[in-house]
């Protein structure tokens, strides 16, 4: 027996959006350079009822001996420098439906295409805008989305050059920074301070505080354009563009100090995060990643279908020490 309309109908919709589900994927980092770095840290975990981050912290002490002469000894001791932090997944959902008067009315191969193409254009600006927005908010422990920048990299005035370190106040990965002050990130507090007198100092600042810690200069420079064309006009340097390769795509980009500028209009205009090398993962279940349901009735709705696709994943920071920001810039 032929297949009836609605199955051939049902077959087509699924095999055009399953061919373009990579594309999907692709499409939500090819233009946000943000989205870009941020799944070029991209790590697998295979299930789990959390996150797990194992970390790295202080250093052997006991175990250090100086001035060791003839006939010394070592003490032979192990200190604990490892711990392990742990953040909550968070699920993502994107629906679709097909209505039955919507199928009606555009029937016909090419207007079913179109239609269907505006659906998954949808879906991707949807997943990309509300993505991008959580990676810059102040969530801290991902309870309901992905961990922000404001959450994770705190506002605290403090150096790797100051001989008494302040703790953030956020508890991140399960740990609370007032408890655990190790675990927080550097940054420096400009409020009444002259944007061109003092921003490139602190931006100087920034920069050798990540590379103490992670042996290079920062990889991005996160802000709001705002934010970067101030500098521009108060400092007065030249800024050039630089080609950047986030993953597998490349962007031409502003620079400075040979260190990208990330943009977004979701930045605040008062911040510039400076982050290091290996200091965050974008954790993903491989198995419900960009994942898609088959067609569903939707019940008491006949003749009317549903599509989902999920992405199971979370932002985790594991080296603030390897971040820093400058906060309530020309505030």
């Amino acid at each position: 027996m032929a297949p009836s309309y609605s199955e051939t109908y049902t077959t087509f919709v699924s095999s055009t959006l399953n061919a373009r589900m990579p594309d999907v994927v692709s499409q939500i980092r090819i233009d946000n350079p943000l989205l870009a770095w941020a799944l070029s840290h991209k790590k697998p975990q295979v299930g789990g009822r959390n996150v797990f981050i194992p970390l790295e912290y202080g250093q052997h002490t006991t175990s250090f001996k100086r001035a060791l002469g003839r006939g010394g000894s070592i003490p032979i001791a192990q200190d604990e420098i490892i711990t392990e932090c742990w953040y909550s997944w968070t699920t993502y959902g994107h629906g679709m439906c097909r209505y039955r008067d919507d199928d009606l009315e555009n029937t016909g191969k090419y207007q079913v295409f179109n239609k269907l193409r505006a659906d998954i254009d949808n879906m991707i600006y949807t997943f990309k805008q509300g993505m991008e927005l959580d990676l810059l908010s102040t969530e801290s422990t991902g309870a309901n989305k992905f961990c922000g920048l404001r959450g994770l990299v705190e506002d605290v005035d403090c150096a790797a050059t100051a001989t008494t370190q302040t703790a953030g106040s956020n508890t991140v990965g399960n740990l609370a920074r007032t408890t655990y002050p190790w675990f927080t990130n550097w940054g420096r507090n400009m409020t009444g301070l002259d944007p061109g007198s003092n921003l490139t100092y602190y931006m100087r600042e920034a920069c050798n505080n990540v590379q103490h810690y992670t042996g290079a200069l920062p990889e991005v420079i996160i802000t709001h354009y705002v934010a970067k064309d101030l500098y521009e006009d108060e400092c007065g340097e030249t800024l050039r563009t630089m080609q950047v390769n986030l993953g597998d795509i490349g962007y031409k980009l502003v620079e400075w100090k040979g260190i990208p500028f990330l943009t977004s209009p979701q930045a605040t205009t008062t911040r510039m995060y400076f982050m290091g090398k290996n200091t965050v993962e974008l954790m993903y279940e491989p198995r419900m990643w960009f994942k898609s349901t088959p067609w569903k009735p939707l019940i008491q709705q006949p003749f009317d279908y549903v599509q989902q696709v999920l992405a199971k994943g979370q932002f985790c920071i594991k080296k603030p020490r390897g971040c820093s920001v400058i906060y309530n810039i020309n505030n």
